[in-house]
C-alpha cells in the first residue's frame, strides 16, 4: 500500500507543480490520479482471483478487462480522429513548405507560425524550435502556456492590451485591424468588433474645396507610446499629412470601459469632419438598438455562438455626434457600426465610450509589442498562413525589416530581422 500511496503524493504535487495556472482549478485535471489509484486497486484484486484454480471466475475476470480495454480504445478513437482531422495539413504546397525550412534554415532557428496545425509537423519533421498560437484551455504545463501566451499576443497585433477576458490588439501602422477587440475564453480568443485605419476618414474643406482622407494614407505614422495610472492604459498612434495632424487612441478603464479617441487638426479647413467605424468578425452576428444619435446597445454573437451586450455612448466637444448602423454597410460589405461627427473649424474631435456587459477588465492588464516578444524567444522566421490576409499585410508592412524567402500558394515565409 505505501508504494502506491508515496509515488501518487509525489505525482500529485508535481502535477499541481507544473500545471497551467489557467486551468489548475478545473477538478478534471485531477481525476486521472483517483482513477489509476482505482484501476490498480482493481486489476491487484482479480490478478488474486485469476490465481485461484477456479476457472468460471478467471473466464469473467478476462472479459470484464477486456471489457474495460475495449472501452479506453473506443473513446479514444475518436480523439485520434478529431487529433488526424487538425494534423492532417500536409499536401504538396505544406510538403514544399517544410522541405525548405529544413533544408535552408539552421537546426537551432525558431520560427513563429499561424498556420493551423502545422507547427506539429515543423517541431517533428523539418526539426526546428517552433512557436504557435494555441488554445490556453487545453495545455496542460505552466511552460507550455507561457510560450502560447507569448504566441497569442503575437496573433493579436503590433500592440496589445491583453487582461483575462479581454485582448485588444492594433496592427498599426499596418491597416485592417485598428484595433480588434477578442473576448478570451478557454478556447481560445473570440472577434468581438474590429476598427479599420482603412475605413476610417478626415474630411475637410478649404480654399480647394473638399478632400477626404482615410487614416492609413497617412505620411508619417508613429507608435506615441503605452501609457498606465491608477485607472488608465492607453495606446497612442500619431498620424499626419502636409495638411493636417491627429491621434487615435486605445484605452481600457477597468473594471469594464473600453474608450476609443480620434482627435484631428486640419489648419485650413473651415468645416472638418471624420467617419469611424466597427465592424463584425467573419461568422458573427450583430444588432443594434439606438437610444438616441449617440447611444445604443449592441447585441453580438460571436463566431462560437456566444451572445455579448455593448453599451455605446459617443461624444465630441467639438460638434454633434451621430451613431448609425448597417447590417451591409456600403463601405466594407459587413455589418458595422459608424460613428460620425463634424465642426465649422479646423478642429474635430471623437469620444467613443464601450462598456461590455458582464466582462470585468482585469485584475491585471499587460502591455506587449509584438517584435520585442518575437526577440525575445529568437523568432528568426515567420511562417504564414496566406489565407490570413490580414496577419500578411501587418507584418509586410511592419516597421521592422523583414524579407520574403519563400512563398507558394498557401504559405509565405518572412526572413525576420530584430
Amino acid at each position: 500500500m505505501l508504494a502506491v500511496i508515496v509515488p501518487t503524493i509525489i505525482a500529485t504535487v508535481l502535477l499541481a507543480l507544473l500545471l497551467n495556472p489557467v486551468i489548475i482549478d478545473r477538478a478534471a485535471y485531477f481525476l486521472p490520479i483517483p482513477l489509476f489509484l482505482g484501476v490498480s486497486a482493481f486489476f491487484s484484486f482479480f490478478i488474486g482471483v485469476l490465481r485461484t484454480p477456479y476457472q468460471l471466475p478467471n473466464l469473467l475476470g478476462f472479459i470484464l478487462i477486456a471489457l474495460i480495454i475495449s472501452g479506453f480504445v473506443v473513446a479514444d478513437v475518436n480523439r485520434f480522429e478529431s487529433a488526424i482531422t487538425y494534423y492532417q495539413v500536409v499536401d504538396s504546397q505544406t510538403l514544399d513548405t517544410l522541405n525548405w525550412i529544413s533544408q535552408h534554415t539552421l537546426r537551432n532557428d525558431t520560427v513563429y507560425t499561424n498556420y493551423p496545425g502545422l507547427s506539429a509537423w515543423i517541431a517533428g519533421y523539418a526539426e526546428r524550435n517552433v512557436l504557435f498560437p494555441s488554445a490556453p484551455g487545453y495545455i496542460l504545463t505552466a511552460p507550455d502556456y507561457a510560450l502560447a501566451t507569448a504566441a497569442n499576443t503575437i496573433d493579436a497585433g503590433n500592440y496589445v492590451l491583453s487582461s483575462q477576458q479581454l485582448t485588444v490588439g492594433d496592427f498599426f501602422p499596418s491597416s485592417i485591424q485598428n484595433p480588434a477587440f477578442y473576448i478570451n475564453s478557454l478556447s481560445g480568443k473570440h472577434g468581438l468588433l474590429f476598427s479599420d485605419d482603412d475605413f476610417n476618414y478626415v474630411n475637410f474643406t478649404d480654399s480647394s474645396g473638399l478632400r477626404s482622407a482615410n487614416l492609413v494614407s497617412a505620411n508619417s505614422k508613429v507608435f506615441d507610446g503605452y501609457s498606465q495610472n491608477s485607472t488608465l492604459d492607453s495606446l497612442q498612434f500619431n498620424y499626419s499629412w502636409a495638411f493636417a495632424q491627429g491621434t487615435r487612441s486605445v484605452s481600457l478603464s477597468p473594471p469594464t470601459v473600453i474608450r476609443i479617441r480620434l482627435s484631428f487638426f486640419a489648419g485650413a479647413s473651415n468645416n472638418t469632419s471624420l467617419t469611424s467605424r466597427f465592424i463584425a468578425f467573419s461568422g458573427e452576428r450583430l444588432d443594434y438598438t439606438s437610444f438616441g444619435n449617440n447611444t445604443g446597445l449592441l447585441k453580438a454573437t460571436l463566431s462560437n455562438g456566444e451572445p455579448i451586450g455593448v453599451s455605446l455612448v459617443a461624444s465630441s466637444q467639438t460638434g454633434k455626434v451621430l451613431i448609425g448602423f448597417n447590417q451591409e454597410d456600403p463601405t466594407t460589405r459587413l455589418p458595422a457600426l459608424m460613428v460620425q461627427t463634424s465642426t465649422h473649424g479646423p478642429n474635430v474631435e471623437l469620444d467613443i465610450s464601450m462598456s461590455i456587459q458582464g466582462l470585468a477588465l482585469g485584475p491585471e492588464i499587460a502591455f506587449s509589442y509584438a517584435f520585442a516578444t518575437l526577440k525575445t524567444y529568437g523568432v528568426d522566421y515567420l511562417v504564414l498562413d496566406l489565407r490570413a490576409y490580414s496577419q500578411e499585410v501587418r507584418f509586410l508592412h511592419s516597421q521592422t525589416m523583414t524579407s520574403i524567402v519563400f512563398q507558394n500558394s498557401k504559405v509565405l515565409i518572412l526572413r525576420i530581422s530584430l
